[in-house]
């Protein structure tokens, strides 16, 4: 068992940068008994040339949230991609913009290929740090 995302492909930057957590919406669907997970839009669109994606993480944590940065959910965007030939091949190596709409812009390298039926995903990238701990 793992982390619940429910990804929203989109066609442009600029829904994307319209999209808002509605947490009345989400709290109906939870006591429907459908677990909404963590939301994770994307679209084909970045703001660099360079890179060829930008995707936005959302999620409750006593009020709406969002990640600069999410390996884990760029991990399963790697399956998504490959898995359903969205950018038109059986492997991917693109680089994914997250965190700019929180003012934490993050750079990410996302690599994937299928083995078999078997996605094979690896994620990497630059990002900001927003906070340091200690263990004690």
């Amino acid at each position: 068992m793992g982390i619940d995302f429910l990804l929203v492909p989109l066609r442009t930057r600029a829904a994307l940068d319209r999209c808002r957590m509605n947490l009345e919406a989400r709290q109906r669907r939870l006591a429907e008994g459908v677990a909404a997970g963590i939301l994770f839009a994307i679209c084909p669109e970045a703001e660099e040339p360079e890179n060829q994606m930008s995707v936005r993480v959302f999620f409750d944590a006593n009020g709406p949230r969002e990640d600069p940065a999410t390996g884990s959910a760029n991990t399963c965007l790697g399956a998504y991609l490959v898995r359903h030939r969205y950018l038109g091949g059986d492997s991917v190596d693109i680089r994914v913009e997250q965190g700019r709409h929180i003012g934490l812009p993050s750079l990410l390298r996302v690599r994937a290929e299928l083995d078999g039926a078997t996605p094979r995903v690896s994620v990497g990238g630059r990002v900001f740090t927003s906070v340091r701990g200690v263990l004690v």
